[in-house]
């Protein structure tokens, strides 16, 4: 859903979702229903258990198919990035097809669900929150955020980039699967913009879900410092 004051863009959205209905309007539904009830029960600890496995099972075999390839010789020229949107982000087809689908009745049934706890869901992400910022007070080589009163998505930490993505291994070799949700862009330049890039490479973003419990927040800060500890040391 998107809103706009200009009528020429409304009537070309419209003209693009309109053109999309027509021509699968099934399997595009069908999709769309697919990955939000995905990403709405992934959510859920049992759900997210397995999908974290199934993921990073996949990103095993990726990452073999991916060395490969590297090792094959290729005669195309690089291309230095340049600093700007690249160029995919403008390209009409670029765009998935989904984006462009009217909303659907799980779309409404799920927004109002959302609705209707999302003041408890508030509360509870602040109150994981606080005790994050309480466990971690003084940790050593662990960078808080500042106190936030809007509710967050996850805990975001930093961390020094020599060690971060062993850490973020082991945490998930221990059962607790982090991201880093600030990467730095592909398309800009790391020596034009230092500091960007030096923050993204220290990010990790910890787990925070209303359906979290105070103890589990506890046992991952636990596991955190102790997973730092050991790669600092080795």
């Amino acid at each position: 859903m998107g809103f706009t004051r200009d009528p020429s863009l409304a009537r070309a959205v419209r003209k693009f979702r309109d053109l999309a209905l027509s021509r699968n309007t099934v399997k595009l539904s069908s999709q769309r229903a697919a990955k939000i009830f995905l990403r709405t029960a992934a959510h859920y600890p049992a759900i997210y258990s397995l999908t974290r496995r199934a993921y990073y099972q996949g990103q095993a075999v990726v990452s073999r198919v991916r060395k490969i390839r590297q090792r094959r010789p290729s005669n195309e020229p690089t291309q230095t990035c340049i600093a700007g949107f690249p160029p995919d982000w403008t390209a009409a087809d670029s765009h998935a097809a989904e984006w462009k689908l009217p909303a659907t009745r799980l779309d409404g049934a799920l927004a109002l669900w959302n609705l209707k706890h999302a003041d408890s869901f508030h509360a509870a992400r602040l109150e994981l929150a606080r005790r994050y910022h309480e466990n971690l007070a003084g940790a050593k080589g662990i960078a808080r955020p500042k106190i936030a009163q809007s509710a967050l998505s996850h805990y975001t930490v930093r961390v020094n980039a020599v060690v971060r993505n062993q850490l973020k291994d082991r945490l998930c070799r221990a059962g607790v699967y982090t991201i880093s949700l600030w990467t730095f862009p592909p398309h800009l330049s790391p020596q034009e913009f230092p500091e960007t890039a030096r923050v993204s490479s220290e990010v990790v973003n910890l787990p925070l879900s209303p359906w979290m419990s105070v103890n589990q927040v506890d046992w991952v800060c636990e596991l955190l410092t102790r997973c730092l500890a050991e790669c600092s040391l080795g």
